[in-house]
């Protein structure tokens, strides 16, 4: 097998190359496709994806342990979403419209929250599994 087939083969095989594909992706939608009233907001969500899939890439424990603690920004971006949600405050209070409204516009394209929560998702996994092995790897090492 040839050098190049090789590193293919272990790239497609990498779920980390694949997150960082997709956070470029991110920053490069958000950066080009955002109106001007919504890029702070969405650039800096993206930015913060960005690195967290480049410290995935180093693969050492403090630098999953840091992607993983920058991803973890996005519950707080979530409920800020929610809680300044224009159709929220034409809402009865304590009623479900409001999650109701807030979800609809999500969903139906109020913006790359939905795509974040993916990319999220992606990053916490890798980092969590990464973490997992690298510190069984350790706990074999010390019992020897």
């Amino acid at each position: 097998m040839s050098k190049a087939a090789g590193f293919l083969s272990r790239s497609f095989r990498d779920p980390r190359l694949a997150v960082f594909g997709v956070a470029v992706f991110n920053f490069g939608w958000v950066w080009s496709g955002s109106s001007e009233w919504e890029f702070h907001k969405y650039i800096f969500m993206a930015a913060l994806l960005l690195a967290s899939s480049v410290l995935i890439l180093t693969r050492r424990v403090w630098s999953n342990f840091l992607a993983a603690t920058l991803c973890g920004y996005l519950p707080v971006q979530f409920a800020y979403e929610f809680w300044m949600h224009a159709k929220s405050a034409e809402a009865p209070t304590f009623s479900l419209a409001p999650f109701a409204n807030f979800i609809k516009d999500v969903v139906s394209g109020g913006g790359p929250v939905m795509f974040f929560f993916a990319l999220t998702a992606m990053i916490l996994a890798c980092s969590a599994h990464s973490m997992r092995l690298l510190a069984s790897r350790r706990n074999i090492s010390n019992d020897a």
